[in-house]
């Protein structure tokens, strides 16, 4: 049984709020910023993608890294994801 830590991070750029999974969150060498790295963005062999993960996909899909400012991070969660189990990504774009 394999299994691998992930994060789910939550946080706001303009007025657009993203929740996203990635598997490499740590600080920048830019002072203020916090580095998101390796996104989880969707199962490849998914057949139907919702909206939510083709923007996603189209915002963060061919990044390396994002920084993002500490102030705009609402929220991180640590767990551990068994690749036995589906879990569906959160994700989440919402407009203000």
């Amino acid at each position: 049984m394999s299994k691998k830590e992930l994060y789910r991070i939550q946080f706001v750029t303009g007025k657009k709020e993203f929740d996203i999974k990635a598997q490499t969150i740590k600080e920048s060498e830019f002072f203020g910023f916090l580095e998101i790295s390796d996104f989880i963005l969707s199962d490849p062999s998914k057949i139907v993608i919702t909206p939510e993960e083709d923007e996603l996909k189209k915002e963060f899909g061919d990044k390396k890294r994002i920084l993002v400012p500490y102030q705009y991070i609402r929220r991180i969660d640590e767990y551990i994801e068994d690749e036995k189990k589906v879990i569906s990504p959160f994700i989440k774009v919402k407009d203000d």
